[in-house]
């Protein structure tokens, strides 16, 4: 069997490449052949470089040292591109008017599809401004280097017979280019990323029907409809009390200042007595990722927080704090538009009822939690965050459901009736029980069973790792039972299976749950 790993991104992102090593060797040793592929076609953009011109001589220079220190044979892609690759994109992409950008398609390839993710990742833009200069010259320049990609991975794909592929996440260039150029020829792809939790890994056979987020994997309904036990109640509700501590590896817990104010709300300048409402602004990279999920009344996430402001500032009694996500924040001197455009809104409207944290602001968020009676998110974790401190939350995007327990608004008017309900505090302890119910049985499935534990690797940072072994070939499959059971499935073309840590399918015991639900919130909810 022929297994080709397309690895653009495994050298600066060690931790993927690790993944990637430990699979591909596991599947190595039942006989299967391995065609290891990294990029080397020039770019003057890539997701690599967020903040300035790609460095690709840097890049190529660390990913053949990357695979030379653990002994992992690999290709260049530039084996299969051609002398004339170059023109040949670039007097295409030259024929296009800029408008055209984001439906490009060459070949029956669509380019413009291809490129778009990573252009809104790029430049923390939810739409493509043909007006623009510099979105037009990111983006052209973004369809020259994905079609010269594209003409070498074809070849690539041409000159040998592969049964499966694997590759990260499959949501950037040049990634989501073979992802939909391997499933057209039906070739299974599995994806990879890091885990919910330290020291874990995620992977997914993709579904070619998907038209979300590649590695958007739903928990199988009948996981979520059993209750848990004590001890899986109480391993969840402290996993999601962790980040708070920087202990847990969720999604705030390395960006939000560990300094706490003395009291934060006249810090903030809130009247006493004035009830507290936050919004946790999402990354705009996570937005992006996300694509394909907005409900139509909130086409990117600052439609969904205007409308917010709109009803929350005619409850008198009510200050809302927006708490801006750390890459939220200008990065040198790129500007960030999500934050000036609210910026804009909000001076022209005078809210003295509104209260914006910079994204580099030392405001504690989990101290913003505390003083917070009600969290509000489009598709951030901190709403089930909020919701596991006893305070109801809202979101707007297709990304978070309501098995999360999560109030949400799919539209103006379903937003509207949710902040009525939150003003009137018209939500009953029995509603935000079974809200607190179906959180944990969502986590606990994505923490506890939908995570794959490493074997061969120690974190060391949400991003990085220590790799446990010297070469690949010290990778056994009879000393790592959770990568060979892993590559079987590969091999097996099997969907990747949610019970790699707890194999339990205790009995429904549904009192037992409610007996700790309830003494839990007794003791820790305001009620």
């Amino acid at each position: 069997m022929n297994i080709l790993c397309f690895a653009p991104f495994s050298a600066a992102w060690d931790l993927h490449g690790y993944i990637e090593m430990c699979i591909l060797q596991s599947l190595r040793e039942k006989g299967c052949n391995i065609i290891y592929v990294f990029c080397d076609i020039s770019s003057d953009y890539c997701y690599l470089y967020l903040h300035g011109k790609a460095n690709c001589a840097y890049c190529q220079q660390i990913s053949a040292a990357f695979a030379a220190e653990k002994n992992m044979p690999y290709i260049w892609l530039s084996r299969f591109a051609h002398a004339d690759d170059h023109a040949t994109a670039k007097a295409f992409v030259e024929s296009l008017s800029p408008e055209e950008y984001p439906h490009a398609s060459y070949a029956g390839k669509d380019l413009g599809r291809w490129v778009f993710s990573t252009f809104i990742s790029f430049l923390r833009e939810n739409t493509f401004d043909w007006h623009n200069e510099t979105h037009v010259r990111v983006y052209g320049s973004l369809l020259v280097s994905a079609l010269e990609t594209t003409l070498a991975l074809e070849r690539l794909l041409l000159q040998g017979r592969y049964d499966r592929v694997l590759m990260f996440n499959g949501r950037f260039l040049p990634g989501c280019i073979l992802l939909d150029m391997a499933e057209s020829k039906g070739i299974t792809c599995y994806l990879h990323e890091r885990g919910s939790r330290p020291d874990f890994m995620r992977v997914v056979r993709h579904d070619p029907s998907s038209q979300l987020h590649p590695m958007d994997i739903r928990p199988p309904e009948k996981l979520l409809m059993l209750p848990l036990t004590p001890e899986q109640l109480e391993k969840t509700q402290s996993i999601m009390l962790q980040a708070e501590k920087g202990s847990a590896g969720l999604n705030w817990d390395r960006f939000s200042p560990q300094i706490e104010h003395a009291d934060l709300r006249t810090s903030l300048g809130i009247e006493p007595g004035k009830r507290v409402w936050a919004f946790f602004v999402s990354s705009d990279d996570e937005m992006a990722a996300f694509k394909g999920y907005e409900y139509p009344d909130f086409s990117t996430q600052l439609d969904g927080l205007i409308t917010i402001i709109q009803i929350v500032t005619k409850f008198s009694d009510v200050h809302l704090v927006i708490r801006m996500h750390p890459n939220s924040g200008a990065k040198g001197t790129k500007r960030v538009p999500l934050v000036d455009k609210l910026t804009s809104f909000l001076r022209h409207r005078n809210h003295v009822n509104v209260t914006t944290i910079a994204a580099d602001d030392a405001i504690n968020t989990y101290q913003l939690m505390k003083l917070a009676e009600v969290g509000l998110v489009a598709c951030s974790t901190c709403a089930a965050e909020m919701l596991h401190r006893g305070k109801p939350s809202m979101a707007f995007h297709k990304y978070i459901t309501k098995n999360q327990g999560i109030f949400v608004a799919d539209s103006k008017t379903a937003m509207k009736n949710i902040l009525h309900r939150f003003h009137e505090k018209d939500i009953s302890r029995e509603e935000l029980k079974e809200c607190f119910r179906r959180s944990l049985r969502y986590r606990y499935v994505k923490l506890f069973r939908s995570n794959i534990p490493f074997e061969m690797i120690k974190q060391t940072s949400p991003h990085t790792v220590r790799a446990l072994f010297r070469r690949v070939e010290d990778i056994k499959n009879a000393h790592c039972p959770v990568l060979n059971k892993l590559s079987d499935q590969i091999l097996q073309d099997e969907e990747i299976a949610f019970d790699y840590v707890d194999k339990s399918m205790q009995l429904p015991d549904q009192d037992a749950e409610n007996v700790w639900i309830d003494a839990y919130m007794d003791q820790y909810f305001i009620s």
